[in-house]
C-alpha cells in the first residue's frame, strides 16, 4: 500500500489546479474548490487570511504552513471545549459542529472522520489515482 504524506498530496493538488489546469484558478479559488469537494479536510483562505496568517498564497504554503496552522487551532479549540465542558473528544467535535451550526455531510464524513485531526484518511473515493491512502507526519 502505498503511503504519503497528506502535505505532499495536499502541495501536489494545490499546485495542479492552480497552475496546470489551464491556469484558471488561483489560490483563492483552489482553495474553495477544494473546501467543496472536501469541506472536512480544506480549508478555505484568501488574500485577508493570508496576510493575517503571514502566509504566502502557493501549494506549497497552504500545504505545509496554513494547513498545520488550522490543525493547531482547530485541536487547541478543541481541547479548550473539553476543559469547559468535560465530554470526550468525539462528544466534543460533535457539540461544536452542531453549535457552529455546521453538521457535515454525513457520506463525506464516512469516508474521512476529520481527516487532519486524524493520523490517515483515504481518499481513494475522491482522488482515485493519486493513492489510497495518506497519513499526517
Amino acid at each position: 500500500m502505498n503511503r504519503l504524506r497528506i502535505s505532499h498530496v495536499i502541495h501536489h493538488v494545490f499546485d495542479v489546479l492552480t497552475n496546470e489546469v489551464g491556469g484558471r484558478f488561483g489560490a483563492v479559488a483552489t482553495s474553495k474548490l477544494l473546501h467543496i469537494a472536501l469541506p472536512d479536510l480544506f480549508v478555505m483562505w484568501d488574500n485577508a487570511i493570508s496576510d493575517g496568517y503571514d502566509v504566502k498564497m502557493t501549494g506549497y504554503s497552504y500545504a505545509y504552513k496554513f494547513m498545520p496552522r488550522m490543525k493547531d487551532e482547530l485541536e487547541e479549540a478543541i481541547d479548550d471545549f473539553i476543559k469547559h465542558h468535560p465530554c470526550s473528544r468525539d462528544e466534543a467535535i460533535g457539540r461544536i459542529r452542531k453549535e457552529a451550526n455546521n453538521e457535515p455531510n454525513t457520506e463525506t464524513n464516512r469516508r474521512i472522520q476529520l481527516a487532519p485531526l486524524h493520523k490517515t484518511a483515504n481518499i481513494t473515493p475522491f482522488f482515485p489515482k493519486t493513492t489510497k491512502l495518506l497519513t499526517f507526519k
